[in-house]
């Protein structure tokens, strides 16, 4: 889990960074609520898989398809 979330975590600034590079007029603050978005979109998009990778953490099957479908 600390994996996949770690990915789009990463996925998200990098895309974030690219986008804030093409608005130029952005001050700091508009900035922040960018990246605030782009937290809160990864953080509901991850949310349910987490809580249902946890619930069947002992079956390694869910835990392995993550893995390789994500490419982790």
């Amino acid at each position: 889990i600390k994996k996949l979330r770690k990915k789009f975590e990463d996925i998200g600034k990098e895309e974030t960074e690219k986008f804030l590079k093409k608005l130029n007029g952005l001050d700091e603050n508009q900035k922040e609520i960018v990246q605030y978005l782009t937290h809160s979109i990864i953080n509901k998009l991850l949310h349910e898989p987490s809580v249902n990778l946890k619930k069947n953490s002992n079956s390694g099957y869910y835990l392995e398809a993550i893995k390789n479908i994500f490419n982790l």
